[in-house]
């Protein structure tokens, strides 16, 4: 009995999990991989929607992390800015969005994120490789691409576990 207390205080440490990870793309952009008028609306609702409409049950993001852009674009990074500035966080970029499991594994790993929520601004068309590399069944891209979407991942869950997709019903146009 006084070696299993030990033993559990270890096998604890070595696994890590956020309570929640809220992942959303980057808003809307151009060909030039920068925010469109509507983008830049949708990344200035953002810190409202994460703290607001989001917090009562997920809580405000205590951390923030973002693709890579290696694109020459600024979308990732102008639509977590406004959520960054408002709650204060630094955006944690350089995890490339081909490699997601990189993310997942850092995320997973790190005990600095037990129990938070966790923001992820990523890649449209990698999200639901993202999601896989939590161990969550990927979703189906969104066709035509739609950026209203805020993709929730409870932890702890048993697989396979969906995500739940919520409408953020931020802009005109965008679904209730």
């Amino acid at each position: 009995m006084r070696l299993l207390l030990p033993l559990l205080l270890l096998l604890s440490t070595l696994s890590a999990a956020p309570r929640y990870v809220l992942i959303v793309s980057y808003a809307e952009s151009d060909t030039s991989f920068n925010l469109t008028t509507k983008g830049e609306e949708r990344a200035l609702a953002y810190p409202f929607y994460f703290t607001e409409t989001l917090a009562p049950t997920y809580g405000a993001p205590d951390v923030i992390f973002g693709a890579r852009q290696t694109d020459g674009g600024t979308r990732i990074i102008a639509t977590a800015t406004p959520t960054s500035d408002l709650l204060g966080e630094q955006i944690h970029l350089g995890f490339p969005r081909d490699n997601p499991q990189l993310l997942a594994n850092f995320i997973l790993n790190n005990t600095d994120y037990d129990g938070k929520t966790v923001l992820i601004v990523w890649d449209f068309a990698s999200i639901p490789s993202l999601i896989a590399a939590f161990g969550y069944t990927a979703p189906a891209l969104p066709s035509p691409p739609k950026y209203d979407l805020t993709y929730v991942l409870t932890f702890p869950f048993t697989p396979p576990a969906a995500s739940v997709a919520l409408f953020q019903a931020l802009l005109f146009g965008d679904r209730p």
